[in-house]
């Protein structure tokens, strides 16, 4: 299964968990997409990769939208690898301004 990672934070960490768990980091055509930091990495991945899954991973310990913690992404890498996941939809926003659309 191919990931790309997207983050604000040093991520080297993160790709070794990723390879570690038999996944493929890449920069394209990923399946999911690993957000690392808080509310603005995931909105930030959404633009870059619109529809695509997303597994939100909060670096620190304020993100709204992260439900889990660096300390869990052990676990839900492995959880992911054997298929034992679910996708939530978020509503997302369209507006425009200026004549520009934007979507977030």
């Amino acid at each position: 299964m191919k990931a790309v990672i997207v983050s604000s934070y040093p991520s080297k960490t993160v790709a070794g968990k990723l390879k570690r768990h038999g996944f493929q980091v890449t920069n394209n055509n990923p399946e999911f997409i690993l957000c690392y930091g808080g509310d603005g990495t995931i909105l930030l991945a959404e633009r870059m990769f619109p529809g695509i899954p997303k597994l939100a991973v909060k670096h620190a310990n304020i993100c709204h939208r992260c439900e889990l913690g660096k300390d869990e992404l052990d676990m839900s890498l492995e959880k992911i690898k054997q298929g034992k996941f679910f996708i939530t939809e978020q509503i997302k926003l369209e507006a425009s301004a200026k004549g520009k659309k934007l979507v977030g």
